[in-house]
């Protein structure tokens, strides 16, 4: 199963019930959609972070966000991991607490007190977004994979 939080895909009361009987997403995943004004976006570490505060253990939330879904799409063998000979593609996180709230747009509020602040993006092994910056095509050079 999948949970896209696009439009009024997810409720998050549903979510949670389901959630509540062990009915867990297999794959967190978003297709960023261009929001019209009164939408609110979440990104894929906003996601991850909102499934937590329902009710999924933060590991499992963080895999249905990575691994999962490489296997899914097949890829598996080259991302989804950290393991030697793989892309080396990761996302580095700011594990925050405090006070935090998501809204679905069935009117429905998620808090939670932990929520992970993207801090770094690598793409094949070397640094491709940091800190609220993307890197321009002088300073993000991918060597070829042969």
């Amino acid at each position: 199963m999948d949970v896209a939080d696009a439009r009024v895909h997810c409720d998050s009361l549903v979510a949670q019930a389901g959630l509540d009987q062990g009915f867990f997403p297999t794959t967190i995943s978003t297709d960023i959609p261009v929001p019209v004004p009164e939408r609110t976006v979440y990104r894929q570490n906003d996601l991850v972070s909102k499934f937590h505060a329902i009710g999924m253990p933060l590991e499992d939330a963080v895999s249905a966000s990575t691994n999962r879904p490489a296997r899914v799409l097949g890829p598996d063998g080259q991302i989804g991991s950290l393991a030697p000979g793989m892309v080396g593609d990761a996302a580095v996180f700011d594990q925050r607490e405090g006070q935090f709230v998501w809204h679905d747009m069935a009117g429905n509020n998620v808090e939670g007190r932990l929520h992970l602040d993207t801090f770094m993006t690598i793409r094949d092994g070397h640094v491709a977004w940091q800190e609220g910056r993307l890197l321009t095509a002088e300073e993000f050079q991918v060597p070829r994979r042969q």
